[in-house]
Formats: C-alpha cells, structure tokens, sequence
C-alpha cells in the first residue's frame, strides 16, 4: 500500500491510501491531534513539518494506526454532534455511538476526550435538567429522579440533582400542581371525601412529590 494524498485543512487531516497496484482507494479522516501523534508513533517529528506523504509506502502496522486514528476521530465527531442536539448521559452516549456503529473502544475514547473537555459532565447534565424541570415542568424531585435514571444516569447523580433544588421552587411547582389538577385540596378539603382526597393525593405524587411534601405544603398555604 502507498498514501495517494495528504490533504489538510484546518482541523483535520484526510489520508487517501491504495493498493501498490492501484485502485480501491480508502480514505481517512484523523483530527489535527491525531495526525500529530501518529506521526511522532512513527518517528516523525510534526513540530518540524516531517510526516507522512504522498508516495510513502504504508505497512501493516502505519494502516492499523491509521485505521484506528481514523476511529477514534469519528467516534468524537459523532459524539460532539449527539450533545450539540441533546444533553445525555455518558452511558447513554456509549450507547448510541456504537448503536451508530463505532466500536466500543472508540466509543469509550469519545466519552472520556469529551469528558476531559468538560463536554460530558453527568453530574452538571443532572442539576441542570433538575432546575429546568422544576421551573418549566413543574414536578417533584423523585419524578425527576425517575426521568433522569431512565435516561441512562446513575441514580446517585439522579437524586442528588433532585435534591440540589431548592426548596422554594418545589414548593412553588406543587403549589401550582394542587392549584391546577385539584384546587378544592387548598381552598375547600372540607368539601372532599376521603377517596376524593386520595384521588387528588394520587395525582399529586404522579408528579413527584411526597404524601409529606403535599401536606406540608398546605399546611404552610393555611
């Protein structure tokens, strides 16, 4: 095998490899990162503008790095384009990128590069949807605990972004609740039967929050 072409551009580097005999060209794509480490692997020194180029032969060895450089880019492109639509969880990212089919290897590469980027944070990703949840959604900490777990977080992350809330906007998101599905629990419980109350506290907890947290905060609305 010989390398056709070496193409840069800002932020990556393509390498077009083909058969001595020509034809079957195979491309890859390394990040600027990549191609440097490549390089130095090889005995090359970048800094100094010695690397591989067009004509050079490329042996086993060159093609599996190339080949591995190349899988590891992509699985970061792809990783960096999955958080740019949605937050997600590390396990859940892993997931998806071999879902997309990186390998798992490469997967677990993109998930911890991101990570020391200080792009793939489950604990932040965790408070932040926690906030935004009490504020947008209006529900309790344990529903958001239970959303954050079914998306692939752990659940000491989950209940901790639960229980990082304040106090206040619980309180403010169950008040709306009672006020929106059974205002009579507030204003008139007098007027309720007991299967009525039950009822009302059922669709209350369906939100997230306590039979405890419910009574205490009508008991601080008297």
């Amino acid at each position: 095998m010989i390398i056709r072409s070496v193409l840069e551009s800002a932020v990556s580097v393509a390498v077009a490899v083909v058969p001595d005999e020509g034809g079957g060209e195979e491309l890859f794509v390394l990040s600027r990162g990549e191609w440097k480490r490549l390089n130095r692997s090889l005995g090359y020194d970048p800094e100094a503008g010695s690397c591989l180029s067009a004509g050079q032969p490329v042996d086993e060895a060159t093609y599996d790095s190339l080949r591995a450089a190349h899988g590891r880019t992509s699985a970061v492109r792809d990783a960096g384009k999955l958080l740019s639509f949605s937050d997600r969880s590390r396990a859940g990212l892993i997931r998806r990128l071999i879902g997309r089919g990186h390998s798992r290897e490469d997967a677990l590469y993109a998930a911890e590069f991101l990570t020391k980027k200080g792009l793939l944070d489950d604990g932040e990703t965790c408070i932040r949807y926690a906030e935004a949840a009490v504020r947008s959604k209006r529900v309790g900490p344990r529903r958001i605990a239970a959303y954050l777990e079914s998306r692939g977080f752990s659940r000491q992350d989950a209940e901790a972004a639960a229980a990082s809330v304040d106090r206040e906007d619980y309180r403010a998101a169950l008040l709306w609740q009672i006020r929106k599905r059974c205002p009579a629990l507030e204003t008139a419980p007098e007027t309720m039967t007991a299967a009525e109350r039950g009822k009302a506290m059922a669709a209350l907890m369906r939100q997230g929050f306590s039979a405890d947290e419910i009574r205490a905060a009508l008991r601080e609305e008297e």
